[in-house]
């Protein structure tokens, strides 16, 4: 996830601001704050689907 993802998911689930306001902050249009949301939902929610590999248990990192 870039940062900006990061940046625009936190303020959209946790601030509760909306698309044109974020889209202001970041210097992008409401549309493309929306699209960043919806990778960043994306990845998160593919992330907390997949369960971890058996073979990362055995590694200490």
């Amino acid at each position: 996830m870039t940062e900006r993802q990061r940046a625009i998911f936190w303020a959209m689930r946790f601030e509760e601001i909306d698309y044109p306001t974020l889209g202001e902050r970041h210097g992008i249009s409401a549309e493309m704050v929306e699209a960043e949301f919806a990778a960043a939902l994306t990845l998160f929610m593919r992330i907390v689907r997949e369960p971890e590999p058996w073979w990362r248990r055995l590694w200490p990192w």
